[in-house]
């Protein structure tokens, strides 16, 4: 129960310190550190978690997890990668993560012009 209750500690951490704008001080080391100790599965879902949070924001994803459905010119659906913040560094951060790398070449990142679903 006590790892349980570190772990969630680690995440709620995690996020406000993403949010908070502290990113590089010792406490956000501190909380990187926590989130070491949480297995791949659990930080693969935080990933998700970050991402999705502040794409609910309208904020750039960290860690090109999130895509959106959007209708092209023939009415067709096709997904869309929502933008990511500082895309040079995407892979980076998708290994802090424990996520595989992703090849940016060529995907479709959405913007406000196309129509979401």
């Amino acid at each position: 129960m006590k790892n349980i209750i570190r772990i969630s500690l680690a995440i709620i951490a995690i996020i406000i310190g993403m949010n908070a704008g502290f990113a590089q001080t010792p406490e956000w080391t501190e909380y990187c550190r926590l989130r070491d100790e949480i297995n791949h599965n659990d930080s693969t879902h935080l990933a998700y978690m970050i991402d999705r949070d502040l794409m609910n924001r309208n904020l750039p994803q960290l860690y090109g997890t999130q895509y959106i459905g959007v209708y092209t010119d023939d009415n067709m659906m096709e997904n869309m990668l929502w933008p990511v913040e500082n895309m040079e560094q995407l892979n980076a951060r998708r290994e802090h993560m424990l996520l595989a790398p992703m090849d940016t070449t060529g995907i479709k990142i959405y913007d406000e012009n196309a129509k979401a679903r």
